[in-house]
């Protein structure tokens, strides 16, 4: 299983605790031209062995530490989730 990861700078999470102006617009600018490319190939290609976590933390609760770590909220989050793809694998 191949998880396309959340980061800050894709979809929608509460980030307004965060000053992203020092990490600089290029790191940006590559997340958010890279990453609809590879959601494009995951679509054409049908990958059910990939899963698209990218919106995991869009919605209203501070889950960022920085533009790619989260706290323990959200890595329960994405453990949750992991555990739930990865289940149907186990039985």
């Amino acid at each position: 299983m191949a998880i396309l990861q959340p980061v800050a700078y894709v979809g929608n999470p509460k980030l307004t605790h965060l000053n992203f102006n020092k990490w600089g617009k290029e790191i940006e600018l590559q997340y958010k031209n890279v990453y609809p490319l590879i959601k494009d190939v995951m679509r054409k290609r049908g990958h059910k062995w990939i899963v698209d976590y990218t919106d995991m933390f869009s919605h209203d609760e501070y889950i960022y530490i920085d533009k790619a770590h989260v706290s323990p909220n959200g890595n329960l989050i994405i453990a949750k989730q992991i555990y739930k793809d990865i289940k149907p694998y186990l039985e």
